[in-house]
C-alpha cells in the first residue's frame, strides 16, 4: 500500500522518499520539502499491543521533532486513495471544508453508529400505538 501512495504523490510532482528514519523510527513515506511523514497501517502489522504502543511513541517523537504526521489504514488507501492523496498534498494548508474531513466517520462500516431502533427515532412518541380504549384506566398521552 505505501508504494501505491508514494507513486501517486510522485505523479503530482512531490518530492517523495520511502522508509526514512525520523528520530528512532522509520516512516513509510516522507515528503521532506513539506516536512510531512506518512504511515500506512495494515491490520497485520499495527494491531497487536506492542506495535500499537510503539506507533504512538513513533508518532509523538516525529511531532516533537517538528514533523506533520499523517496515518492511514490500508482500507483508506484501498477505498479512498484520492482523498488520502489530496489530504497529504494539502497537509501544509488543509481545507477543512473537504468531504474527507466532515464524513470520515462514514467511510468505514465499523466506525458507524448502529442504526436507531424504532423507539429511538425522532417523533416516535407521535406514532406510538395508543391504548385500545380510553376507559382502560390509563391516561391518554397528549400531543
Amino acid at each position: 500500500m505505501p508504494k501505491k501512495v508514494a507513486r501517486e504523490l510522485t505523479t503530482r510532482g512531490l518530492n517523495v522518499e520511502c522508509n526514512v528514519r525520523i528520530g528512532r523510527y522509520y516512516w513509510d513515506i516522507v515528503l521532506p520539502d513539506l516536512k510531512v511523514a506518512v504511515e500506512i497501517n495494515s491490520f497485520e502489522y499495527h494491531s497487536a499491543g506492542q506495535e500499537w504502543i510503539r506507533d504512538h511513541w513513533k508518532n509523538n517523537e516525529a511531532i516533537l521533532l517538528g514533523w506533520c504526521t499523517l496515518r492511514y489504514t490500508g482500507h483508506c488507501v484501498a477505498h479512498h486513495l484520492n482523498y488520502v492523496i489530496d489530504q497529504i498534498t494539502l497537509a501544509a494548508e488543509p481545507d477543512f471544508d473537504k468531504r474527507y474531513y466532515s464524513w470520515v466517520g462514514y467511510w468505514h462500516k465499523g466506525a458507524q453508529p448502529p442504526p436507531l431502533k424504532p423507539w429511538e427515532q425522532p417523533g416516535y412518541e407521535h406514532w406510538a400505538p395508543l391504548p385500545a380504549s380510553p376507559h382502560d384506566g390509563q391516561e391518554r398521552p397528549t400531543a
